[in-house]
């Protein structure tokens, strides 16, 4: 992927928060915290995940989905569009499970 490096860069730092917010869950598993404050925690975490998700789609569609020197090819588009879409929206997992 052809990467623009500011974005990437925003995405690293997303992805290490991330990493805090599971090393704080398994803390708070060790713990022996309350349920539903673990569950909030990893419902935050998976949130914050869905949007790196989703950044790097747009990132995708911005920088990888054009080819150089060659006109835009509407039916290679959308379909690699749709591939994006159902990575994002796990349909594709669902189906190999």
């Amino acid at each position: 992927m052809r990467q623009n490096n500011e974005t990437m860069g925003s995405l690293t730092i997303r992805l290490a928060r991330i990493a805090g917010q599971v090393r704080g869950v398994r803390r708070m598993i060790g713990k022996g915290r309350p349920c539903m404050e673990i569950a909030t925690q990893i419902s935050a975490a998976a949130g914050a995940l869905k949007q790196v998700q989703l950044k790097l789609l747009a990132a995708h569609l911005q920088s990888c989905l054009p080819v150089a020197g060659k006109p835009w090819q509407p039916e290679i588009v959308r379909e690699r569009v749709n591939e994006m879409l159902l990575t994002v929206s796990n349909e594709r997992n669902d189906r190999t499970n």
